[in-house]
């Protein structure tokens, strides 16, 4: 069986872009249905740890995430809703913001506590 330099490029930038998509959800990935809801309440659908199913779960970003002098950091109960408006989600795990001082985002993959959903995302 002999195979082209196409058909090797071709298998090759298919399987880059399963990985980038993959990448792209980041803490995510085992996720479907990620939402907001109120500006602070994360809602998705993830894969159990056993590997067996999904379930419904979400988790209050105020206790994660917080602003600090208008820019949005991981901090354990950081209560950023307090003084963030017109919070939304961008592609999936970026929380974008209103905190005072202008949009201010923070890539949700970065909270350690956020890279397993599952275990973090209890039912609140």
């Amino acid at each position: 069986m002999s195979f082209s330099l196409l058909s090797i490029v071709s298998v090759a930038l298919a399987v880059v872009s399963q990985v980038a998509a993959k990448a792209q959800n980041g803490a995510f990935d085992s996720c479907s249905g990620v939402s907001l809801a109120d500006g602070h309440i994360l809602f998705a659908t993830c894969e159990n740890t056993a590997g067996t199913g999904s379930d419904s779960t979400s988790i209050d970003l105020n206790g994660c995430v917080e602003n600090f002098a208008g820019t949005l950091e991981c901090a354990v109960n950081g209560d950023f809703a307090a003084s963030c408006s017109g919070c939304f989600l961008q592609d999936t795990d970026i929380l974008n913001c209103d905190c005072g001082s202008g949009t201010t985002l923070k890539n949700l993959s970065a909270c350690s506590y956020l890279n397993h959903p599952y275990e973090y995302i209890a039912d609140l």
